[in-house]
């Protein structure tokens, strides 16, 4: 067996360990930081600032590398029209934190613009599943099970979700969908 000198054991060690290391938890400045840039690129995406919410997400996960920034800068592409580019956004997102779901109703909105009906209910019943209260997912799945609607039960069933939508915000857009149901 091969002597190996003390400086050189201890080196592989220290090299060892060193390797094997966890990388420390962001910096909760930098934490911080990156989710007032993320809600800076809501708000501006709000606006239809496009260029500057892209901007704001792209700093956010530079500097925190959050799942959020990545859910922003699909939305972005999703409104330019960026499509592939936006379903790689969403993907990473949820590879990146995967107790962040939101990154599922936004594929759905993406699904459904491409006539991906089928997938596009699929991930707003899995959005649903992780955020039952949110009005903006039950109101999307409401839309998409109304434009499959192949029967009474498929539109009673998309009425019934534009009700619970209205139930927890009665948001505009969600208030006239179920106007509209009502008036078929």
């Amino acid at each position: 067996m091969k002597h190996i000198p003390r400086a050189a054991f201890w080196f592989l060690c220290i090299l060892t360990i060193v390797g094997c290391s966890v990388a420390p938890p962001p910096d909760a400045g930098r934490q911080r930081q990156a989710e007032s840039l993320v809600e800076q690129g809501t708000q501006h995406l709000r606006r239809a600032q496009l260029v500057e919410a892209r901007a704001s997400f792209q700093v956010a996960f530079e500097v925190g590398g959050l799942a959020q920034a990545l859910d922003g800068l699909g939305c972005v592409d999703v409104l330019e029209g960026n499509y592939g580019r936006a379903e790689t956004y969403f993907l990473k997102a949820l590879e990146t934190d995967p107790e962040y779901r939101t990154p599922l109703a936004n594929l759905g909105v993406l699904y459904d613009l491409l006539g991906r009906e089928k997938e596009a209910r699929q991930l707003y019943r899995a959005a649903l599943r992780s955020s039952p209260g949110n009005p903006r997912i039950r109101n999307n799945l409401a839309a998409v099970l109304l434009d499959g609607a192949k029967s009474g039960k498929s539109e009673e069933r998309a009425l019934q979700e534009f009700r619970k939508a209205a139930a927890l915000a009665p948001y505009p857009v969600i208030v006239s969908n179920l106007e509209s149901m009502r008036i078929r």
